[in-house]
């Protein structure tokens, strides 16, 4: 899950950073993934706050993906 959050985040930022209709390819690319990309802050995060509370698990990885993808929705508001 820390990987995928990581994916996600730079794909939130890189587009946020870049004119993304400037360029016919880079435009399509993102028409395709916007909304997995969506959906996966919410399914990572709450597949993470799971994780957390499960008694047998390693809780350091999920709660750097909470932190990650509550940080990039942070950024997604105040920048956007």
């Amino acid at each position: 899950m820390f990987t995928l959050s990581v994916i996600v985040s730079f794909f939130w930022i890189f587009v946020n950073s870049i004119n993304v209709y400037g360029n016919a390819f880079v435009g399509f690319v993102f028409e395709i993934l916007w909304l997995p990309m969506l959906v996966g802050i919410f399914f990572i995060a709450v597949v993470s706050i799971i994780l957390v509370f499960k008694k047998n698990t390693r809780k350091l990885l999920p709660i750097l993906s909470i932190i990650i993808l509550t940080a990039i929705l942070f950024y997604l508001m105040q920048f956007k």
